[in-house]
C-alpha cells in the first residue's frame, strides 16, 4: 500500500520534525506551568510569557474590536476624521496584528486565545524555517535539526547563567517566542537568508527569479512586522553581498544581477515604511528611548559568538578542505558578522534604538547558528578524527539544548506566574467589563467610560480584554495618545485616588521603598527610568530627580480642584479587598454604588459628587 505523500514527507524530514516538536513543547512549557498551578481556580485566561506582551495584546484586542490601525487601547483615542492620530511603532508594525485580528474575528476567539494559537504556529514554523536554512549550508538534515535546537535554546542560555549568577530572573527566556513580535515574523528572517543564498547559486534565470521574489516577499513581511528583524536581515544581506562579490569565483555579472534585484525589492519595501515612520508621533522617539550616540558597542555575547565563529572560519579557509565549499563559508561568515553590524551601526548614522532587543530576540540566534555551523566545518577539516569529535559534540550539545530549553520554559512560567495568576483572578470582572463595553445600547463600542484599576497589573491588562480606557497603566506611555506630561498627570491622579502618599520620601528612603512605590517615583521622573537596558549611558535615579518628582506630586495633590478632576471623569473602579486601598481622596470627589462582586474583586460604578 502506497504511503500518503504527507506521511512520506514527515518520514523523510524526521529529524526536522523531532526538532520542531521539541521547540513546540518548550513553547508550551509556561502554559503548562500556569494551568497546573491554577488548577481548579483557573478562570479561562491564558498566560503572558514575556514582559511587553501585555501592550501588544492590548493593541491586538483593539484591532479585533474593529478599531482603526492607529488606535490607542489605553486612552481610547483612535484615529478618526474628527481627530487624526499620528503613527506609533504599533501602527507601523501592523502586519502581524492585522492578520491575527482578521483570523480572530473570523473564528470568534479573543486576543489571548489568538496569541496562544500563535505560539503553536510560530514555534513550529521558526524551527522548520531555521532547519531549512541550515540545510542550505550544511546539506545534512540531522545536523541542521541539531543546529536548530541549539540555536533556539542555547541562543539565550546566557540568561540562565545570569539567573544563577545574580539570582535575578529575566523577562525574555526563549525570546523569539515573544508575541506577536518577534514571534509572528521570526521564521521569515531565516527564509529571507535561505532564499537569497539559493538565488545566488542558481544558473537558471527562471528559478532564480522565483527565489528572488521569495526573498523580497519575506523581507517585506519583516519590514512591516518588527524593526529589529528587518534591520538584522538587512545587515546580513549587506555582509553576505559584500563577501560573496569579493570572494566567490562564480559569474560576477550573475551575482550582481541577482543581488541587485534583491536590493531593489528591499528598497521597494522600505519606501512606504519610511513614509509611515516620518508621520510618527513626536512622543514615539521618547517612548522607545531613541538615543543620539556614536559610541561603539563591541562586547555583547552575540558578538563574542560571532568573533569565535569568524576565527574558526579563517582556520577552515586556511586548511582549504575540498569538503567545505566557498559558498558555505561566505554564508556563515555573513551570519557571524551580522551582530557586529547591528550593534555598531550607530557609529555611522548616530542613532541607537534599544540595542538589547537584538541581543535577546534576534541576533543571539543568528550568532549561535553561525558558531554551530563553524564547529561542524572545523571538524570536517580534521578528517576521521574530526568526524568522531563532531558526533560526540552533537550528542553533548543536543543534551545541553534540551536541558536549556526545558529549564528556560520553567523559568519563564515562574517569572510571570504572579501577574498571570492575578490577571486570571480578575478575569471574571474584566470579562464583565468587556461585555458591557461591547453592548452599550446605541453607542457601539464603549471607548469613553474611564476605569480606575487600583492594581497596576490589572490596569495594564484590562485593554487585553475590554475596550474601555483606563486612567493610567504602566505601558500607557508606549502609545502616542499621551505625552510625557499627561502620563505624569494620569499617574499622579492614579496615586492620589488609590491613597498613595509620598510624604517624607527622600533620596535616602528611596532605596528602602517597596518595588511598587520605587517604580511610581521613577515613572514620575521619566519613562522607563528604572530599566538600565534602555540607555547606553544609563545612570541611577539622582537625588535631584527624586526630590523633584516627590515635590511635583506634593504640589499636584495640594492644588487639585474640580476643573482638574473633570479632565478625567471616572465611570468605574475595579479593586480588590486584598489591596487595602484608602479611598478617602476618591470618595471626596465621587460617589460609589454598592458594587458588583467577582470573588476577591469588586467593580464599582461611580458618579461625580454634586
Amino acid at each position: 500500500m502506497k504511503q500518503p505523500r504527507l506521511l512520506r514527507l514527515l518520514v523523510r524530514q524526521r529529524y526536522s520534525v523531532v526538532a520542531a516538536l521539541a521547540i513546540l513543547l518548550f513553547a508550551l512549557g509556561p502554559h503548562f506551568y500556569f494551568l497546573y498551578k491554577r488548577g481548579a481556580e483557573w478562570n479561562g485566561s491564558f498566560p503572558l510569557t514575556h514582559g511587553d506582551e501585555v501592550a501588544y495584546a492590548s493593541y491586538l484586542n483593539a484591532l479585533i474590536d474593529g478599531r482603526p490601525r492607529r488606535n490607542d487601547p489605553y486612552t481610547g483615542r483612535d484615529d478618526s476624521p474628527e481627530r487624526s492620530q499620528p503613527e506609533s511603532y504599533f501602527s507601523i508594525q501592523f502586519l502581524p496584528p492585522t492578520v491575527l485580528a482578521m483570523a480572530a474575528r473570523g473564528t470568534g476567539v479573543s486576543s489571548d486565545q489568538a496569541l496562544f494559537v500563535l505560539t503553536l504556529i510560530t514555534s513550529v514554523a521558526s524551527a522548520v524555517a531555521l532547519c531549512w536554512m541550515l540545510q542550505q549550508a550544511l546539506h545534512n538534515q540531522r545536523d541542521a535539526a541539531v543546529g536548530t535546537l541549539i540555536a533556539l535554546t542555547l541562543g539565550s542560555v546566557h540568561l540562565v547563567a545570569y539567573y544563577y549568577w545574580s539570582g535575578e530572573s529575566s523577562y525574555n527566556y526563549l525570546g523569539f517566542l515573544r508575541r506577536y513580535v518577534p514571534s509572528a515574523a521570526f521564521p521569515f528572517l531565516f527564509i529571507f537568508c535561505g532564499t537569497v543564498f539559493r538565488a545566488v547559486q542558481l544558473t537558471d534565470w527562471r528559478r532564480r527569479l522565483v527565489w528572488i521574489g521569495l526573498a523580497g516577499l519575506s523581507f517585506s513581511v519583516l519590514v512591516y512586522s518588527y524593526f529589529y528583524l528587518w534591520t538584522a536581515a538587512l545587515a546580513w544581506f549587506c555582509c553576505f553581498s559584500s563577501i560573496w562579490l569579493l570572494t566567490t569565483k562564480v559569474s560576477k555579472t550573475r551575482a550582481l544581477s541577482t543581488l541587485g534585484a534583491v536590493a531593489v525589492l528591499l528598497g521597494v519595501s522600505l519606501t512606504p515604511y519610511s513614509i509611515l515612520v516620518s508621520h510618527r508621533a513626536r512622543s514615539t522617539d521618547e517612548a522607545v528611548v531613541l538615543e543620539l550616540t556614536r559610541s561603539p558597542d563591541l562586547f555583547r555575547m552575540a558578538e563574542l559568538f560571532g568573533f569565535v565563529a569568524l576565527l574558526g572560519l579563517v582556520y577552515v579557509g586556511w586548511r582549504k578542505n575540498h569538503r567545505v565549499t566557498t559558498e558555505t563559508l561566505v554564508f556563515t561568515a555573513a551570519l557571524a558578522l551580522t551582530p557586529f553590524v547591528v550593534f555598531n551601526q550607530q557609529v555611522i548614522h548616530g542613532r541607537s534604538l534599544q540595542p538589547f532587543h537584538y541581543e535577546l530576540l534576534v541576533v543571539n540566534y543568528i550568532a549561535t547558528a553561525a558558531l554551530f555551523i563553524t564547529l561542524l566545518l572545523v571538524c570536517k577539516t580534521q578528517g576521521a578524527r574530526g568526524q568522531k569529535f563532531s558526533r560526540g559534540a552533537i550528542y553533548v550539545l543536543t543534551f545541553m539544548a534540551l536541558l536549556s530549553g526545558g529549564y528556560q520554559a520553567l523559568l519563564a512560567g515562574r517569572r510571570h506566574s504572579a501577574p498571570n495568576f492575578l490577571r486570571d483572578s480578575a478575569f471574571p470582572a474584566t470579562r464583565q467589563l468587556a461585555t458591557m463595553g461591547r453592548s452599550s445600547p446605541g453607542r457601539g463600542l464603549d471607548t469613553s467610560s474611564l476605569i480606575l484599576c487600583t492594581d497596576a497589573t490589572i490596569a495594564d491588562a484590562l485593554s487585553n480584554v475590554a475596550p474601555q480606557p483606563v486612567l493610567w497603566a504602566p505601558h500607557m506611555y508606549q502609545f502616542p495618545g499621551t505625552n510625557t506630561e499627561e502620563d505624569r498627570e494620569r499617574l499622579s491622579f492614579y496615586l492620589y485616588f488609590t491613597g498613595v502618599s509620598l510624604d517624607g520620601v527622600g533620596p535616602m528612603e528611596f532605596e528602602q521603598l517597596d518595588r511598587a512605590r520605587r517604580f511610581y517615583i521613577a515613572s514620575l521622573v521619566s519613562r522607563g527610568r528604572l530599566n538600565p537596558n534602555l540607555h547606553s549611558t544609563w545612570t541611577p535615579t539622582t537625588v535631584a530627580e527624586i526630590k523633584s518628582a516627590v515635590q511635583r506630586y506634593a504640589d499636584f495633590t495640594s492644588t487639585i480642584d474640580r476643573a482638574r478632576i473633570d479632565r478625567y471623569p471616572l465611570t468605574y473602579i475595579l479593586t480588590s479587598a486584598k489591596e487595602k486601598i484608602d479611598f478617602t481622596n476618591l470618595d471626596r470627589w465621587y460617589e460609589r454604588d454598592a458594587g458588583e462582586s467577582f470573588k476577591e474583586f469588586t467593580l464599582y460604578r461611580v458618579r461625580m459628587r454634586p
